[in-house]
């Protein structure tokens, strides 16, 4: 599993866990819709069953689900009025042979 994200965001990323009080930020399913699947981010604890990556020094766990559906995944983030939204962006999905 490749995970990217700017130094930029991993310093953000590292202020929430801060607040929160937390380790690891955690890649999870936040829904599906229309347009497929969506995931987000969270500060959490690693549980037994997780894998955990560094990336900029900062520590990313990822459910096996997640890490056996995708071989990459990018964290990007977005300004607001609140504070920085974080989301997940997927590789665009190939379509299948003969559609």
């Amino acid at each position: 599993m490749k995970i990217h994200m700017s130094i930029e965001t991993a310093e953000l990323l590292r202020e929430m866990l801060k607040e929160k009080n937390k380790k690891a930020i955690r890649i999870l399913y936040k829904g599906f819709g229309c347009g497929g699947v969506t995931l987000g981010v969270m500060a959490d604890e690693k549980r037994a069953e997780d894998s955990l990556y560094d990336i900029h020094g900062l520590s990313i766990i990822l459910e096996r689900d997640i890490e056996e559906s995708y071989e990459e995944v990018r964290i990007l983030y977005s300004k607001t009025p609140f504070g920085p939204k974080f989301h997940i962006a997927l590789p665009r999905e190939k379509p299948a042979e003969g559609i």
